[in-house]
């Protein structure tokens, strides 16, 4: 462990802590899924080289408290709504471009039912 190269544990002596495998690369699910506590796997290729991995304890993942997890919740709740409002605010917006576009930029299409309009010609000489 006083050897850790890898820049999120080198800190704490390459210690992993507990952690779940679906939040770390597919190596180490594939690596881990059968270890037992006190069994040292590898080594496995992992991004930036090899890794070396002593298991120490297994435990099952813990039920987030619902006083916990209300933070998140209203999170969610709150930018939901906001996305809704954002959506309807959005359709009834009405859009006037009143910069032409650059030669050789790419125009946008207006929609289906928009009015068409013929571009003036300006006036003769």
């Amino acid at each position: 462990m006083e050897r850790s190269r890898d820049p999120a544990t080198r800190f704490n002596g390459g210690d992993l802590g507990y952690f779940t495998t679906d939040v770390m690369p597919e190596a180490y699910d594939t690596a881990l899924k059968e270890a037992k506590p006190g069994q040292i796997v590898g080594p496995f290729a992992v991004e930036n080289g090899v890794a070396l991995v002593k298991v120490e304890d297994r435990r099952l993942e813990q039920p987030i408290t619902l006083e916990a997890a209300r933070p998140q919740i209203v999170r969610f709740l709150t930018y939901d709504r906001i996305r809704d409002l954002l959506e309807k605010l959005r359709g009834k917006a009405k859009i006037e471009t009143l910069i032409k576009p650059a030669d050789g930029a790419p125009r946008e299409t207006p929609p289906a039912d928009a009015p068409k309009t013929t571009p003036n010609k300006g006036t003769p000489s």
